[in-house]
This record gives structure tokens, sequence and C-alpha cells, in this order.
């Protein structure tokens, strides 16, 4: 019994040092392609990340919604609804 329990430790220390060598690939990846420090890239902003690509790049930078604009549309168009709102909307469709 002590033996498979040892040896399911052992596994467990193996996949954590296969998840740290990764985590420590991805990180030194996100320096070079970034040119930033993993503890800057952590402390900052969107903005100023955006800011910064694009002073690298010289290029302008924008987030894009993946979300497609087929059927309905964006739903969230006018921003995010609020519950009271959506309430009203709900309560003068169901009058009609």
């Amino acid at each position: 019994m002590a033996k498979m329990w040892l040896m399911r430790q052992k596994r467990l220390t193996d996949w954590r040092d296969l998840l740290m060598t990764m985590r420590e690939r991805f990180e030194k990846n996100a320096e070079i392609i970034t040119g930033m420090t993993i503890s800057e890239l952590r402390d900052a902003s969107p903005g100023e990340f955006r800011h910064y690509c694009e002073i690298k790049s010289g290029e302008g930078f924008s987030f894009v919604s993946e979300y497609p604009s087929i059927g309905r549309g964006n739903v969230l168009r006018d921003g995010i609804v609020t519950r009271d709102a959506l309430n009203l909307d709900i309560d003068r469709m169901l009058e009609n």
C-alpha cells in the first residue's frame, strides 16, 4: 500500500515538473515575442500594453471580437443592459 502511494506521489511530482517546465517555456517565449519581462507583462494594463505594442510596431493596435455578426447581430450593441432595463423591456413586450 505504501509503495503504491509513493508511486502516485512520484507521478504527481513528475506532472508538476512537466507543467512548470511548460510554464517556464511559455513565459520565456512571451518575453521574447513582446520584449517585456513577465513581471512587466503582469503589471501592465491592457491600455499600457496596447500603447507599448503600437510604439514597438509603428502600427495601430486594436482588439477585435470574433463574435459572428449574422443572425441577431451583436446582442450587446448598446452595452450591457441592467436587470431593471431588461425587466422594463419585457414588461412592455408583454403588454402588447
